[in-house]
């Protein structure tokens, strides 16, 4: 999921058609990568799951929605290009330092979104914590999520 995002950080001055940023990403992070329980992104706090778990106040919820192609079937000749959301909750914070610039990284258990998620008869999205799925797929840019509560 943190490939969606990662044209907004492309931009720069070109150099042979080639963006500086992109040299910079080309070029790799960091290696010394730190990590963060907590993290404070535009006015609003998250937290990793295990900082929540000894805190009364939880913030390592969080909500994707992603632009995406979905198809019925493999065989399927009419994909639909649609919003889909995704539910997660927050294992890890990372910095990644391309010198030039850094990009915060959140890791995450992703809810299974066929299994794990129901609409109640009132609207609420119900999720099921423990039907983790998209494991291929764990990070996205921080920027990228909103925060959301998970009623226990």
């Amino acid at each position: 999921m943190i490939h969606l995002q990662v044209q907004s950080q492309l931009n720069g001055e070109d150099i042979n058609g080639v963006s500086e940023n992109l040299r910079w990403l080309a070029a790799g992070a960091n290696m010394a990568v730190p990590s963060y329980r907590s993290y404070l992104i535009k006015g609003i706090k998250f937290n990793t799951k295990a900082q929540d778990d000894v805190r009364a106040v939880q913030n390592s919820g969080v909500y994707l929605l992603a632009h995406t192609v979905q198809v019925a079937s493999s065989k399927d000749k009419n994909p639909i290009a649609s919003n889909m959301g995704f539910y997660g909750v927050i294992k890890d914070i990372w910095d990644l330092d391309y010198q030039k610039f850094t990009i915060t990284v959140f890791r995450c258990d992703w809810i299974d979104s066929t299994s794990g998620l129901v609409v109640d008869e009132l609207g609420f999205t119900l999720v099921d914590l423990s039907k983790i799925g998209h494991r291929n797929d764990q990070f996205v840019m921080a920027s990228q999520v909103k925060q959301v509560i998970f009623f226990l």
